[in-house]
């Protein structure tokens, strides 16, 4: 449903041609085993999580391991950064890396409507073209600033920026240049296919539809 709303208020926007729209969709590489202990540990001592229940996961995260090369081991490591992605208190833990940063990104730029889906940062505003390129800018700062600050990578591969005007798109990812962000005329957003609102695209559906047809079939 959320990937939908985004659609949707693009789509508004298209349907002025008064108003601009802007979509910065960020991804974080390895996102899980690049989370800091101390930073994990910082959040929940500032949102009042329950302390106990971190020092049982940092616990599990933090047992000794080695690593191995063919019949070579090393000596016995312990990991200082890292929350393993199948345990049940993972989705939580990223919350809790978040939460801080993106509520306070939100009070300083109102214009923004934003989703955050596990690891997954959408970042949406409409209005005039001015408004829309500032607003899109300053929260990617502030956010990616924190995030960087914070031991995690900000990916330069997957993290790119949708507009309803493409010289807009260009102007935002300049100012974000730092952190590889690219303008893109199609994107996806929670597996659904995006593009500022002007046209309705099939991209995404018609990628799946093409692998679905490349699978062998069997006789049931």
């Amino acid at each position: 449903s959320a990937a939908w709303k985004q659609a949707a208020r693009a789509e508004l926007a298209a349907n002025n041609k008064n108003i601009y729209h802007a979509q910065l969709l960020l991804d974080l590489v390895k996102a899980f085993e690049r989370v800091p202990h101390w930073a994990l540990l910082r959040e929940a001592v500032r949102l009042d999580y329950p302390l106990w229940l971190v020092r049982l996961s940092l616990n599990t995260y933090r047992l000794d391991r080695t690593l191995r090369v063919g019949q070579v081991y090393s000596r016995m490591l312990k990991a200082s950064r890292g929350i393993t992605a199948g345990s049940g208190f993972a989705t939580s833990e990223m919350r809790l890396m978040l939460i801080d940063l993106m509520d306070s990104a939100v009070v300083i730029h109102r214009l923004i409507e934003l989703t955050v889906y596990v690891d997954d940062i959408a970042i949406d505003a409409s209005g005039s073209y001015k408004a829309v390129k500032e607003a899109i800018v300053g929260f990617g700062k502030l956010v990616c600033k924190g995030i960087t600050d914070d031991g995690m990578t900000v990916s330069s591969t997957k993290s790119v920026c949708a507009a309803s005007c493409s010289q807009l798109g260009h102007d935002i990812c300049s100012s974000l240049k730092l952190y590889g962000i690219k303008p893109q005329s199609n994107v996806k957003s929670l597996g659904v296919g995006m593009n500022a609102g002007r046209r309705r695209t099939t991209k995404v559906q018609q990628a799946r539809l093409h692998k679905f047809r490349k699978r062998p079939f069997r006789n049931l």
